[in-house]
């Protein structure tokens, strides 16, 4: 769309990193699951990084994406997730170095770390590691992505940040995206 890529009818912007962010159930995977579909229609590469074990390939169908050439993977930790999209970039790369790429991962906040993942349930490994590694990965990612035709879309949840009075207490953990989408769900009026 032309608010994103600069281009109507164009979808999210190749060589770059977009972050759709809204509270539950506002349409984020709906939305990135039909840049996937898309992005198969133009003979490119379908990547779908699932943290939640929540998708339904039966909606995936309905929405248009050729499952049968979908690439799907679940994970659960944040290195993971960085690992593999190093990792299929350059296998992908090596086979085709111009077709285009669009690579799901849905979602960022569902995904844990490593540390999290070997923690008890005290606040011990429960503090900023997340966004540690999530910004210094963002980095490389970015960098490595920058030149190619490849389309990183995160989702991301909103949360509720307590104590705010006035203005937004909506956050998202914050991290280097070039594009973020925020979307709202309408409410109704009485």
């Amino acid at each position: 769309d032309l608010a994103i890529s600069n281009k109507a009818n164009a979808g999210v912007a190749a060589g770059r990193v977009t972050e759709l962010t809204g509270m539950e159930g506002s349409g984020k995977s709906l939305i990135g699951s039909q840049i996937l579909a898309s992005t198969q229609k133009m003979g490119g590469i379908a990547v779908y990084i699932d943290t939640e074990s929540a998708v339904s390939i039966d909606f995936l169908r309905i929405l248009g994406v050729d499952v049968d050439k979908l690439i799907y993977i679940q994970l659960e930790t944040i290195e993971e997730i960085y690992e593999t999209i190093e990792k299929l970039i350059a296998s992908i790369r090596e086979s085709d170095k111009k077709k285009l790429v669009t690579i799901l991962v849905d979602s960022m906040s569902a995904a844990t770390t490593e540390m999290e993942q070997e923690a008890d349930y005290t606040r011990d490994g429960w503090s900023t590691g997340k966004a540690i590694i999530n910004s210094k990965a963002m980095r490389k990612i970015t960098n490595l992505i920058a030149k190619e035709r490849i389309a990183l879309i995160l989702t991301n949840q909103l949360r509720t940040k307590l104590g705010i009075s006035f203005g937004d207490n909506k956050c998202v953990d914050p991290y280097t995206t070039k594009i973020k989408i925020r979307y709202k769900m309408k409410q109704e009026t009485k």
